[in-house]
């Protein structure tokens, strides 16, 4: 069964050929788990290695009978998707973004894994990202992942990856500036979403 989210406006299965298709095999909720990557991808970009492009505009589909998430671009909005995205630009982070429960409500938050103790620290994901982006101002969070882990039952989880604008040599100066714009005005909506 197909859950759409949106099929018009350039959205939709007939680019499922350029869609990003996503596991949900080791999700236990995938009703939640659906929910949750809509949520974050109101606030962040989303990489497709196998085109190279990145998308700012995309909704969020669902093949519940595959196990899968299909991340579907507007590609009639052509300013939001950048090409040239080369998979060496994209390093894969120990960061995380799951949902947490806090006083009944259920929050957006980043996971900082400690590999000494092998344990995630919690905060809030406007927050958490506010915070790593004090200490390196170039820091270009994106999805990348593929798949939805869990963590615990109801907890679906999303690898978070850095985008380096420096190993992209094939952009100019105006594009890689267009891009880093554009991953910090769809982070900038985190208040709203989280």
């Amino acid at each position: 069964m197909i859950v759409a989210v949106n099929n018009h406006n350039g959205f939709g299965m007939t680019h499922s050929h350029n869609s990003l298709n996503w596991s949900m095999k080791q999700v236990d909720d995938k009703m939640h788990a659906l929910k949750f990557v809509q949520r974050v991808g109101e606030c962040m970009c989303v990489t497709s290695p196998m085109v190279g492009q990145l998308y700012s505009n995309f909704k969020v589909e669902a093949d519940l009978d595959k196990s899968e998430l299909m991340i579907m671009p507007d590609f009639e909005k052509h300013l939001e998707i950048f090409d040239f995205i080369d998979a060496k630009a994209l390093t894969r982070t120990n960061i995380v973004i799951m949902p947490r429960v806090v006083n009944g409500v259920e929050h957006l938050c980043i996971g900082h894994l400690n590999e000494e103790h092998n344990k995630f620290s919690w905060m809030p994901l406007a927050a958490g990202l506010q915070k790593i982006k004090q200490k390196n101002s170039h820091f270009l969070p994106v999805l990348n992942s593929r798949e939805v882990r869990q963590w615990r039952p109801r907890s679906p989880l999303l690898q978070v990856y850095q985008l380096n604008l420096k190993a992209l040599k094939d952009l100019s100066p105006f594009a890689l500036r267009d891009i880093q714009n554009t991953i910090n005005d769809k982070l900038s909506t985190l208040s709203h979403v989280a």
